[in-house]
């Protein structure tokens, strides 16, 4: 075995594991009268493993706000949650209008169809 394949394997088995589990529960709830939804992302079992989550969120998106760390860059947000748990919030604009008049998502307010 040559020099550099040993140390490749002695790197590898000294890596920390990155394939830790944890649970994650997405919500989102629907409001017809700002045409807008608040989205919460809450961390379960094995978020003491989450060091942080990075975001791009779209200008769509407001009120973002969190326990733990949140920090805002651009059309970057850095979640650094707290030590177990965690909870995130934001409000996305659901209906959203094309500038030649078709909608890439339409909310009359009894239901909703985006991607």
């Amino acid at each position: 075995m040559s020099l550099r394949a040993l140390a490749l394997l002695l790197l590898c088995a000294a890596a920390p594991g990155y394939a830790s589990r944890y649970e994650v529960t997405w919500t989102l709830a629907f409001d017809a009268k700002t045409k807008s939804a608040l989205g919460t992302l809450e961390l379960g079992a094995g978020s003491d493993k989450v060091r942080s989550i990075d975001f791009g969120f779209a200008p769509a998106y407001s009120d973002i706000r969190a326990n733990g760390t949140l920090v805002r860059k651009g059309a970057r947000t850095m979640w650094t949650p707290p030590a177990k748990g965690g909870k995130l919030q934001w409000r996305v604009k659901i209906e959203e209008k094309r500038a030649n008049g078709a909608f890439r998502s339409y909310f009359p307010g009894d239901w909703a169809i985006f991607r």
